[in-house]
Order: structure tokens, then sequence, then C-alpha cells
């Protein structure tokens, strides 16, 4: 399968999920650092409350592992996954598998946390 770019196919497939459920996606524009979304969630409302004491809605970063193979597991640098690990938001891997078809055939969403560090 050449000339497949596996990795922005993910990208662009997480984009339209997120787009079609009412979350905020921006990317991140030198990607260096571990992740490639900061992904908002949608204010909570309340009408028993005025908007300025809501709280600030959910947000996290993400980042995406797309492949073309069914095997599971995708390498991270360490120094990359430390700082999801330390974030202080949450953060998850989401990975995306294409299995050589041209739409996604499977999608797994793993938090990281400080039990992802312990196993590397």
């Amino acid at each position: 399968m050449s000339g497949r770019d596996v990795g922005a196919m993910g990208e662009a497939t997480f984009k339209r999920w997120c787009s079609s459920t009412g979350f905020t996606v921006n990317g991140s524009q030198m990607d260096k650092t571990g992740w490639d979304f900061l992904v908002e969630f949608p204010w909570q409302q309340d009408e028993r409350l005025p908007r300025d004491l809501l709280p600030a809605p959910v947000e996290g970063r993400v980042q995406i592992k797309s492949t073309d193979k069914k095997q599971k597991g995708a390498s991270v640098k360490l120094s990359a996954l430390n700082r999801l690990v330390k974030a202080p938001m949450p953060t998850f891997f989401c990975f995306i598998e294409f299995d050589g078809q041209d739409q996604e055939q499977a999608a797994y969403l793993v938090h990281v946390g400080e039990e992802i560090i312990e196993e590397a």
C-alpha cells in the first residue's frame, strides 16, 4: 500500500469524530512533546448557576497512533510518555487500526497515567 499516509488518515478520522460529537479539537503546530490534539469538551449548562460560576469545561491532550497492521501496540518515546504522564490535564492515546482498508477498522482510547509509565 505505497503512498498511504496512515498517520494523516488517523488524525483526520479523529478530527471527524470530535467534530461530529461537539468537541472542539485543535492540532499541535509542533508535534515535539507527545501530543497531537487538544480536545475541549462543550460547556455543561446549569440553569441554576450564573454563567460566570460554571466550572470550566473539561479538556485534554490526545496522541494519535495509527497503523495498517493488525498487531496491537505502537512505539512511543519515553521522554514524550513522561511528559504526558506528568501533564496537569488528562492525556490519552487514541490507537486507530486501518488494517489495509480505507476506513478505520478498530479504535482504542487509553488514558495515560502512572500505571502506563510503570509498564514502560
